[in-house]
């Protein structure tokens, strides 16, 4: 469990494996509090979701950049919410662009890059990694 906000907003979130728990002042001195799963995304608000995807989208670029498109594949919700904790707590000037990629060769998504970037695709790797032996140490015993 991870302690953050997506950057610029108020809203206090808990970070999880799978999902966002996200705890709101609300008025009259009540709170609201949102389960967001990252299968259900939508839960959270157009701007949320779109911010959300232009930092999914941002690890997968930073991720073909430094390890080629096979680093692409280790992609995880896990390290996008990294990316989103980090940026959050060191508040890094976020730059967003537009672009087109494989798996949406199409339509332009927009992406988010930072300078915490490079360390949650590296993190993204090494769990990657690590799982990989896990899973065959599973199956060896």
């Amino acid at each position: 469990m991870i302690l953050s906000r997506f950057p610029g907003e108020g809203s206090l979130n808990l970070f999880f494996a799978h999902g966002i728990m996200m705890f709101d002042p609300g008025t009259k001195g009540g709170r609201s509090i949102v389960w967001v799963h990252h299968r259900n995304m939508g839960t959270l608000d157009k701007d949320q979701q779109t911010r959300y995807r232009a930092y999914y989208c941002g690890l997968c670029r930073v991720l073909r950049e430094n390890y080629g498109q096979a680093g692409r594949l280790t992609l995880s919700n896990d390290m996008t919410f990294l990316a989103i904790v980090l940026s959050s707590l060191y508040e890094p000037k976020v730059n967003t662009s537009n672009g087109v990629c494989p798996v949406h060769p199409v339509a332009s998504r927009q992406y988010a890059d930072t300078e915490v970037f490079p360390y949650a695709a590296d993190m993204n790797l090494l769990l990657a990694y690590y799982m990989c032996l896990d899973g065959v140490k599973d199956d060896h015993s």
